[in-house]
């Protein structure tokens, strides 16, 4: 469940200019918040972003049923280094007329949901989950007149934090697997298909294989089928065969769908498996040679298969001699099934 808090700051009212239908002018406030009091997840404690919307909501003087307060503005949470904070400005607060008393409530909600907070509550859930969605007490502020600030938003008793929440639903989840191919027997790649939360009744799900690069038949054999959860089940598998071959093949892929969930949602609606080789790629058995030298004469280190022929040892063409041991490397020389060595002296 996602959690977030909300904190606004000051909200001062001043005289507005635009007028209502009984010649008033309506009241306006500034609204804005500040750093210390950013929308934030509870759960990270980081700033929320763009994605959720903050709604200034209003109502005529002793207002307390919710649905009959009205949007007067909408803005969005920012990203970056502002992660958190909503765009504010002066706003006009129709109904209200300034210089009155008027109910005012913060509404918050998440903007993928619909464009206001009654759209995303009503909205259907995606993901698994309702909207992320929340709101403020009902406040009483008077819209100040004749451009004298006398309201906030932060005055004892009126804001408090805002807890905003989702509901999540039971979903249906499939998870990626990756196997080894066999060349001497059947494999099978099994897949886990959960169902979370748990359902307090009996639920069902359908599934089968589509190809990916890798191809039923030849590579694995399609199957189809339905997984059935009771009460309080959590997960299931199923298992796919995977078809063995001797030929060297590059990793190939297939997937399987989850579809015509009954009593829950789809979550994750498909999983890959990805099927590998283990192949060894080259094998190297290295041959140290260690000889003798004088300090400051030049050596070359040779070898021969069959004892008549000699060639250098890559990096030996012309070794310095240290008035010590050298000992050079002929890498893969342990792989032969009979190899000589020697040294010789050039200078």
């Amino acid at each position: 469940m996602k959690t977030l808090l909300l904190g606004v700051a000051v909200v001062s009212c001043i005289l507005g200019g635009q007028w209502n239908a009984a010649g008033q002018t309506y009241g306006t406030l500034v609204f804005n918040n500040s750093a210390a009091l950013k929308i934030t997840n509870a759960l990270t404690g980081a700033g929320t972003g763009p994605d959720f919307r903050v709604g200034l909501y209003a109502a005529l003087d002793g207002t307390t049923n919710e649905a009959v307060f009205t949007l007067t503005h909408v803005t969005n949470c920012l990203s970056g280094n502002s992660a958190g904070l909503f765009i504010g400005g002066i706003r006009p607060v129709p109904p209200i007329p300034s210089g009155m008393y008027g109910m005012i409530q913060i509404r918050v909600w998440e903007a993928a949901y619909g464009n206001s907070y009654e759209e995303a509550a009503a909205a259907p859930p995606m993901n698994g989950r309702t909207a992320c969605l929340g709101t403020s007490a009902i406040m009483r502020i008077q819209l100040g007149g004749g451009g004298v600030p006398t309201g906030s938003l932060t005055a004892p008793g009126n804001l408090r934090p805002i807890i905003v929440t989702s509901e999540s639903l039971t979903s249906f989840s499939i998870n990626d697997v990756l196997v080894a191919e066999g060349s001497n027997g059947t494999v099978q790649a099994t897949f886990t298909v959960t169902l979370l939360p748990p359902s307090s009744s009996a639920t069902s799900i359908d599934f089968l294989t589509v190809d990916g690069n890798a191809t039923a038949g030849s590579d694995y054999v399609a199957t189809n089928g339905t997984l059935s959860f009771a009460a309080g089940q959590t997960s299931a598998t199923l298992s796919v065969s995977l078809t063995p071959d001797v030929p060297v093949e590059s990793d190939e892929a297939f997937y399987v769908n989850l579809t015509n969930s009954i009593g829950a949602l789809i979550a994750r609606a498909q999983g890959r498996c990805l099927i590998t080789e283990v192949r060894l790629m080259g094998l190297s058995v290295d041959v140290s040679i260690t000889f003798n030298t004088v300090a400051g004469h030049h050596y070359v280190v040779e070898k021969s298969d069959d004892f008549v022929n000699w060639s250098a040892v890559t990096g030996a063409e012309n070794v310095t001699g240290t008035g010590g041991a050298n000992t050079i490397v002929d890498h893969g020389g342990g792989c032969q099934p009979s190899r000589m060595y020697r040294a010789r002296l050039l200078d």
